[in-house]
């Protein structure tokens, strides 16, 4: 039975997929600092492209290029739009200009980043709105759409754990919940915004590597 259980214990440290993201203040990132993360174990990376009063990263297209070239196999881009935000404009405006910088043969996923901030959001009933148009132009735009949050954050900002619309529930599920496990099991850190499985967890922050900070996340 020890031999068996070890056994899948090892199939699942396998099968299990670790990756990191970065924010618009990376800047540029070299080809180098990403086979340097490839060699770090990485499968997958996730940039943002758009940043509340900073608008559209002007390096993500460059970042997923050069992740990819060095072998990263899974590049995904995450969107921090906000209502309060000056120079964000319209949900349906932000996914057009994302799409329209996006490089050739891009495929990965869109996650929309909901967290609180100061001076970024309106009131709750108006943020859950926001960011449920947000899921929906996005996905309009041709992207496959997910929503990063935590517990907390999604409270925060949507005035409850539990609130949600049906755009909202029918996107993939990431969360934040830093107690350094690659693991699921902690399903009360997830269960917000009607979610009820997650795709990917960010299990800690602050990782330090190849020239990058960046947050570490997993996927099994």
């Amino acid at each position: 039975l020890l031999c068996i259980i070890s056994a899948l214990l090892a199939i699942q440290t396998t099968l299990a997929v670790e990756g990191f993201d970065i924010s618009i203040f990376s800047g540029e990132v070299p080809k180098s600092d990403y086979e340097c993360m490839k060699k770090e174990g990485m499968e997958f990376s996730i940039t943002e492209a758009w940043n509340g009063g900073h608008t559209l990263n002007r390096h993500f297209a460059t970042n997923i290029i050069n992740a990819k070239e060095a072998g990263i196999k899974y590049n995904d881009i995450y969107i921090f739009a906000c209502n309060g935000c000056s120079g964000n404009g319209s949900p349906a405006a932000i996914a057009a200009a994302v799409r329209a910088a996006l490089p050739k043969g891009f495929s990965g996923m869109a996650w929309i980043d909901v967290e609180p901030c100061s001076g970024c959001w309106k009131s709750h009933s108006e943020n859950l709105e926001y960011v449920s148009n947000l899921v929906k132009y996005f996905r309009t735009a041709g992207f496959h759409v997910g929503v990063y949050s935590s517990l907390g954050s999604w409270a925060a900002v949507t005035g409850s754990e539990s609130a949600t619309t049906e755009e909202i529930k029918s996107a993939q599920c990431w969360y934040a919940h830093y107690d350094d496990k690659r693991s699921f099991s902690d399903s009360a850190f997830y269960r917000f915004g009607g979610f009820t499985k997650p795709s990917i967890k960010q299990y800690a922050e602050n990782g330090k590597a190849c020239g990058l900070t960046y947050d570490k996340d997993w996927y099994p």
